[in-house]
This record gives C-alpha cells, sequence and structure tokens, in this order.
C-alpha cells in the first residue's frame, strides 16, 4: 500500500479532508517526533509518535501534524 501523504521536513501540515481511520507512520530517525495536533498550524497537539513507530486511529479530530527533532 503505498503512502497518501510524506512529509520531508520538521514543520507543521495542515490536514485537509482527513477524516476517520488512518495509519500514521513516523519514519523518521533518531529522537525525531511526529505530533498530531487539535489545531491548524501545529498547535494543541495531543499525540506525540516516536521515531519509528505508528498512530492508528481516527484522524478525525486532528486538524495538522507537525514534525520536531
Amino acid at each position: 500500500m503505498a503512502s497518501e501523504h510524506r512529509y520531508y521536513y520538521y514543520g507543521s501540515y495542515n490536514f485537509v479532508n482527513e477524516f476517520g481511520d488512518h495509519t500514521v507512520w513516523n519514519n523518521q530517525t533518531g529522537g525525531a517526533r511526529a505530533l498530531l495536533c487539535l489545531g491548524y498550524n501545529g498547535t494543541n497537539c495531543t499525540v506525540t509518535i516516536p521515531a519509528g513507530q505508528a498512530f492508528h486511529g481516527s484522524l478525525t479530530p486532528y486538524n495538522s501534524i507537525k514534525l520536531v527533532a
């Protein structure tokens, strides 16, 4: 299965029409993290996905993802 979205740089990315269950992989290495955020532009982040791990669940409440070192 091909990835729906790929992000290559640290920063925030807003979701558009992302609803229901998804699997979000953090394919970064080292201590890099992917954060799922309730607000736009990487605000109010409530889920941390460590490097090499995944989140599976509903993206309906989330409006952005933030990649951080």
